[in-house]
């Protein structure tokens, strides 16, 4: 498979806002097709969701390459039966603008939230046209990093 980073974006459920931790647990991924006709089984995460533990950062458009992009850290990730969820920690109030408008948005409700994973097993989705004639319609990922 690819060792090419996918970004996917789903809309995102924020089921809680801590506004004394600075804390907000989300959904950020579900087992649902995404806008792209692929789906991310949570079991895909299972298997390799330590790599992503061993270095939790919570970034700003998926930008590694500036430190100021990194607006917070994952302190819980958990794979549930309909995808994986989230609680990250912000670092609002430290002297990163960045981070401190993230936080505002995430207080409002209104944080965004995607994933960016290396797919590394995935099957096509195919679907049958009007006229019989198979199609590719998108991925279901069973493996990614």
């Amino acid at each position: 498979m690819s060792e090419k980073k996918i970004i996917k974006f789903y809309k995102t459920e924020i089921k809680t806002v801590d506004s004394d931790s600075m804390t907000v647990e989300a959904v950020v991924s579900t087992k649902n097709v995404d806008r792209d006709g692929d789906i991310v089984t949570p079991k895909a995460f299972e298997k390799r969701i330590k790599t992503y533990k061993q270095h939790p950062v919570l970034l700003s458009s998926h930008n590694y390459g500036d430190l100021l992009k990194q607006i917070g850290e994952a302190v819980k990730v958990k794979v549930t039966d309909s995808g994986l969820e989230a609680t990250f920690k912000y670092y609002a109030g430290m002297g990163n603008q960045e981070a401190d408008w993230a936080w505002v948005l995430a207080q409002k409700g209104i944080a965004s939230f995607s994933i960016g994973f290396i797919g590394h097993e995935f099957d096509y989705i195919k679907t049958k046209d009007g006229d019989g004639v198979e199609m590719i319609t998108g991925r279901k990922f069973t493996d990614v990093e």
